[in-house]
């Protein structure tokens, strides 16, 4: 039927073809319209009469059976895995969809818009709750055969996508039938669905259906692809493709938010680039390109393109890097088979690298012939990882020596190392997997410095440097990699950690307390071995420790008691396993006196307060904040636990603070020796003050110390087993606030406090309301206040206190004092009072007005009499404050004798 207008929507009387109520595109199943029809005809409006004419009904022969596409779905919906397409839009489509669980809908029969052939359009799809590997697929079924398996059906796979917001280019093909074609969307998770398929069952993702009517494309077509390249600070190269039928191109850009665009010139076919100067740099501009074909007839900008210019120009001397944007030729151990460029000390390689969803690693390759430290320096527009990398062992078996990564846009990234000769790598990539693809801020400068170290000399005992004894553990930073590890030689097998080579040795000159303890902490080495000799000479060593993982993490620790003041010590160091990095070791001998603070209530050797170590268990009851002075042994098969108990009222912050002469362990428990929960725990050496943090509810709770297992012996003969520990509880906020200044004739008013439920108190009677601190003036008196506020949590007390200055009008101001018998005419006369308990200034009122002036506020002013006036006058004054003014003092009359007549 070729009527548009529906027959419900028709208005007396019918003049034209409609369309009947409901639907008879296919009444007969899609068959030829056989058999015995009936046509009802029916008048709804009982007012209105008339007749019918004639009725008309045209079948067309051998109907079109409907289209039935796939429909696909997912495993997993958006209620699960969050994934989903929110949002579609391409040209006047713009349909925004909630998570409702649906993994596939079908709107292609109520949104449509129009498509002109060979035009480039966008279609957006926005990701609900994206990952870095969603991947969105865009169809059209061209043929219109209700798949869309055949050859140029897919139109667009987007494995690039920026905060979720994935862009399609859709071209439909000139020669496309006219008319109404399915588009399909799809949205899929890569890591678990790797292949476009619009009939699949996804394991993530969702699918969504539209309409779009292909039109004639026009008689001018655009470029449809346009891009930068070759951008630098200032410069940059805009390229566009051909378009069939176009004699020249336009081309104009602009910065990104500038309202007005910059022609650049009109470019010849077949021209497809120019070069545009005078660029700022890190900043964001765009262009488009249209097509001219002859005469007026343009395509119009139909295509908008962004680029930023770079943050670095390549430096003087600079060399490319072998790759293009896009490229992958030097990915190292990220290709099946690996590939390197070469780098050269000094020279600067200028290179780019891409993050769009997977990112462009490039990886440099050099040598050095001598132990040396190497710096590795990225400048890039993009937030930069650089590394350096040892690839001896394989890229299975990868060592990163150092890696740096910044987070920020035109971005230094360094990483540094002290290499023995040997081959590495030298690594540059985007620190991020999206965000900079190639045209848009992926530029960057690669440089490699060297510089020779000379050798250390400590490669056994005779070469061994020194390490100085402190009274508490100040750690110093060493290597291995400037001694044996990258040289010959090194000491004997120790017997423990796994020692397979790289030892560095030192010496420690033994105190007069006959003790040395030794520590080791990380750098890049995280797990290490430490032994100790003693002997008459370098050359002549008997091993008296060794030590694997004592100290914190992996690392060893020794302590070594019962020496002869003044002997050597030598310490031999190595990583586990064998290798090269870097790693810090102290040595020290503690002797910590403790300060001031309540006696632990059990003396040396006794158990008083065992806590669950005791039977019945038993424990010393801590005050807020209170510090605890004790002592404790450790025999090496005993130690002395001490427990103490705490209670809690309300949710909190506590710490347990702890420095001794030994080793301490430190723990937090709960009040349950049959369910012995830790809620925290630290460890540390002799004299480092060592905390234990945590959250604690209400409750009753325990705080433990005691000899870690590490620790030296020692017993309670001498001084090595005191201790000093402090339980700090945090109180709230006691502060208050309010007026420090008030009048007696004020209200009563309110002190705020940062934390109400407290008790507010006065030194005298003000405060009228305890609870809620209600101070009134008239009940304080004249004076001043001290108010005080205290509260309790956690068993602290903790307040604060503000100070009140009330006050009242000034008293009676005295009679003024001056001369009160003036002739006509006369000077300027002072007259005073004596000053007013709280009076800050004087009000003076000389009556009448035309008698003179005052002037002045204080206790003495000066009156300038009207050169006319003659007569009796009188002053008075009254003093003045901020709570008003005083009443005025009696009446100084004066005469002024006027001259005889």
């Amino acid at each position: 039927m070729t009527a548009v207008t529906p027959i419900t929507a028709g208005v007396s009387p019918f003049l034209g073809s409609y369309i009947p109520e409901g639907n008879l595109a296919n009444f007969n199943n899609g068959q030829n319209p056989n058999g015995n029809w009936e046509l009802l005809v029916c008048d709804d409006d009982a007012i209105i009469t008339g007749s019918v004419q004639f009725v008309k009904l045209n079948f067309i022969e051998n109907p079109v059976p409907p289209l039935v596409y796939c429909e696909p779905s997912s495993v997993e919906n958006c209620l699960d895995f969050w994934e989903y397409i929110s949002n579609f839009s391409l040209n006047t489509i713009n349909n925004a969809s909630v998570c409702d669980g649906s993994t596939y809908t079908d709107y292609s029969a109520t949104i449509s818009t129009s498509l002109q052939q060979g035009l480039p359009y966008t279609a957006t799809s926005t990701i609900g709750f994206p990952f870095t590997s969603d991947v969105t697929d865009v169809w059209i079924d061209l043929n219109n055969d209700g798949d869309f398996d055949d050859l140029g059906e897919l139109i667009s796979t987007n494995n690039s996508q920026t905060g979720g917001i994935s862009n399609a280019t859709v071209i439909v093909p000139i020669g496309t039938s006219l008319g109404d074609h399915r588009l399909r969307v799809g949205m899929r998770d890569n890591t678990s669905d790797v292949t476009a398929d619009p009939c699949a069952i996804l394991g993530f993702g969702e699918f969504e259906d539209y309409n779009i009517d292909v039109l004639a494309a026009p008689t001018c077509l655009p470029p449809t692809v346009l891009s930068a390249s070759n951008i630098s600070t200032t410069q940059a190269q805009l390229n566009w493709n051909l378009a069939a039928g176009a004699v020249s191109y336009d081309v104009q850009y602009r910065a990104v938010g500038d309202p007005n665009w910059i022609f650049v010139g009109n470019f010849p076919d077949p021209t497809t680039s120019t070069i545009i100067n005078s660029l700022t740099a890190q900043t964001a501009y765009e262009f488009q390109v249209q097509s001219r074909c002859g005469g007026s007839d343009t395509s119009g900008y139909f295509l908008t393109e962004q680029f930023t210019t770079s943050c670095f120009d390549c430096p003087l001397g600079g060399v490319a890097e072998v790759e293009n944007c896009g490229d992958d030729l030097n990915g190292g151990c990220n290709m099946v088979t690996p590939a390197y460029d070469a780098i050269t000390a000094g020279v600067p390689v200028c290179g780019t690298a891409w993050a769009d969803g997977t990112r462009d690693t490039d990886w440099y390759e050099f040598t050095i012939t001598q132990t040396s430290t190497v710096t590795v320096t990225l400048n890039s527009d993009f937030p930069g990882a650089a590394g350096i990398l040892d690839i001896t062992p394989g890229c299975g078996a990868l060592v990163a020596v150092d890696f740096q990564t910044t987070t920020t846009t035109c971005a230094t990234t360094v990483a540094t190392a002290t290499l023995c000769a040997g081959t590495y790598v030298a690594f540059a990539a985007p620190s991020v997997f999206s965000g900079f693809p190639c045209g848009s801020g992926n530029s960057y400068d690669l440089l490699l410095d060297v510089v020779p170290v000379t050798v250390s000399g400590n490669i056994n005992a005779c070469s061994a440097i020194e390490l100085p004894i402190n009274q508490s553990c100040t750690p110093q930073q060493f290597d291995n990699l400037s001694s044996v590890y990258c040289a010959s030689g090194g000491g004997s097998n120790p017997g423990c950690a796994n020692y397979a080579g790289g030892d560095v040795w030192f010496y420690v000159i033994v105190p007069a307390s006959g003790s040395v303890s030794l520590a080791g902490g990380a750098g890049t080495i995280t797990d290490g071995g430490m032994a100790a000799y003693s002997g008459a000479d370098c050359n002549n060593l008997a091993q008296i420790g060794c030590d694997d993982d004592s100290g914190s993490g992996f690392l060893p620790s020794l302590n070594l008691q019962g020496l002869t003041p003044g002997d050597t010590v030598w310490v031999q160091f190595w990583q586990y396993g064998g290798g090269s990095g870097t790693f810090e070791l102290c040595a020290f001998d503690c002797d910590f006196v403790p300060g001031v603070g309540t006696l632990e209530n059990e003396a040396c050797f006794t158990d008083i307060n065992g806590g669950c170590n005791s039977f019945p268990p038993i424990y010393q009851t801590l005050s807020c904040n209170e510090t605890i002075i004790g002592t404790s042994y450790y025999d090496g098969f005993t130690r002395d636990t001490d427990w103490f108990e705490y209670t809690i009222t309300s949710t909190t912050s506590v710490s347990w603070t702890v420095q001794a002469d030994f080793s301490p362990a430190l723990f937090i428990l709960n009040d349950d020796c049959n369910n012995i929960q830790l809620i925290a725990q630290a460890t540390g050496n002799a004299c480092d003050v060592v905390t234990a943090q945590a959250i604690l509810g209400p409750g009753v709770y325990h705080f433990f110390v005691g000899p870690d297992f590490a620790s030296p012996l020692f017993d309670c003969t001498g001084t090595d087993g005191d201790y000093q520990a402090t339980l700090n509880v945090s109180v709230p906020d006691a502060s208050i606030g309010g007026p420090t200044s008030a009048c007696l004739s004020d209200l009563p008013f309110t002190i705020i406090a940062a934390n109400p439920g407290g008790t507010f108190t006065s030194n005298g009677a003000g405060i009228t309301d305890t609870l809620n601190g209600v101070f009134d003036p008239s009940a304080a008196g004249v004076g001043t206040w001290d108010v005080y506020y205290s509260i309790v949590a956690n068993g602290c007390t903790v307040g604060d206190t503000i100070q009140i200055v009330v006050q009242d009008v000034p008293a009676v101001a005295s009679v003024p004092s001056g001369a009160d018998s003036l002739c006509f005419n006369p000077a300027d006369q002072t007259y005073t009072i004596n000053s007013i308990a709280g009076a800050d200034s004087y009000n003076w009122i000389l009556t009448p007005t035309n008698a003179g002036t005052v002037t002045g506020n204080d206790t003495s002013v000066v009156v300038n009499f009207d050169d006319t006036f003659s007569g009796s006058a009188s002053l008075v004054v009254a003093g003045v404050n901020e709570c008003g003014t005083g009443a005025f003092s009696t009446s100084f009359d004066i005469v002024v004798t006027p001259l005889p007549g």
